[in-house]
C-alpha cells in the first residue's frame, strides 16, 4: 500500500509541482494517514472476505482474483480482522486506546467506503496535510493544493447528495481526517510483536510464497 501511495502521489500532478524536499517529508509524515483511510474501508463492518481481498488486489491482480473469486465460490470466506494482517505489532483488544482504535476504525470506514470518490478524495486531502513543523516545506503550496481538494470534495458531495444530507456527510468526511491522525498515534506507540520487525516481514513473506499457514 506504501508502493502504491508513492506511485499514484508522484504521477498527480500538483504533488509533482513541490520540490523534492517536499513530497518527501509530506510522504513521510502522511503516507500512513492514507494508509489508516485505507485500512478503515478494508475492515469496515459490512465487509466480508471475498470484499476484503477483492479491495486489496492491484489492477495487474485480474487474473489472480478471477481464480480466487472462483475458487472462493465454493466456499464461505470468514471476515479479515484488524488484529488477523497486523502481526507487527502487539495489539491487546481489550484495553481502552485499543476499544478507542476499533471505534475510530469504524467509524472512518462507516463514513466513507460506500464512496469510492471520497475516499479518493479525502487520500489527496490527507497527502496534502502540513500541520507539522519543517522549515523546509512549502507550506503555502501545500495548504492552496489541500484547500482544492476540499472545495472539490465539497463540490462532489453537495453535487450528488440532497443538501440536508451533504452538509452533514461534507462534515463527517472533514472529521475522518482527526480520526485518522488519532489512529496513527495509537499505532506508533504500540510495541512490536518482535525484535526486528524487519525479520519478521520475511518469514511473513517466505509464508505467503510457500503457501505455508
Amino acid at each position: 500500500m506504501i508502493q502504491r501511495i508513492n506511485r499514484v502521489a508522484s504521477g498527480f500532478g500538483p504533488f509533482q509541482s513541490l520540490n523534492l524536499k517536499s513530497q518527501t517529508v509530506l510522504l513521510k509524515h502522511n503516507a500512513d494517514l492514507v494508509v489508516s483511510l485505507r485500512g478503515a474501508v478494508f475492515m469496515e463492518v459490512n465487509k466480508q472476505g471475498l470484499d476484503q481481498i477483492v479491495l486489496s488486489l492491484g489492477m495487474n491482480d485480474c487474473d489472480f482474483a478471477k481464480k480466487l473469486i472462483t475458487d472462493v465460490k465454493q466456499q464461505r470466506s470468514n471476515r479479515i480482522e484488524y488484529n488477523m494482517v497486523n502481526s507487527l505489532q502487539i495489539i491487546n483488544q481489550a484495553t481502552p486506546t485499543e476499544r478507542r482504535y476499533s471505534k475510530l476504525l469504524e467509524r472512518v470506514g462507516t463514513t466513507v467506503s460506500s464512496d469510492v470518490n471520497m475516499v479518493t478524495l479525502l487520500s489527496y486531502i490527507l497527502l496534502f496535510s502540513n500541520d507539522f513543523s519543517d522549515s523546509t516545506l512549502e507550506r503555502n503550496e501545500i495548504t492552496n493544493c489541500q484547500e482544492t481538494m476540499i472545495r472539490m470534495l465539497q463540490r462532489y458531495i453537495f453535487g450528488k447528495y440532497p443538501q440536508n444530507l451533504a452538509i452533514n456527510l461534507f462534515a463527517k468526511v472533514l472529521n475522518c481526517v482527526s480520526d485518522l491522525q488519532e489512529l496513527c498515534t495509537i499505532k506508533k506507540q504500540r510495541q512490536m510483536a518482535v525484535a526486528d520487525p524487519k525479520k519478521l516481514m520475511v518469514v511473513e513473506q517466505e509464508k505467503l510464497s510457500t503457501g505455508n499457514p
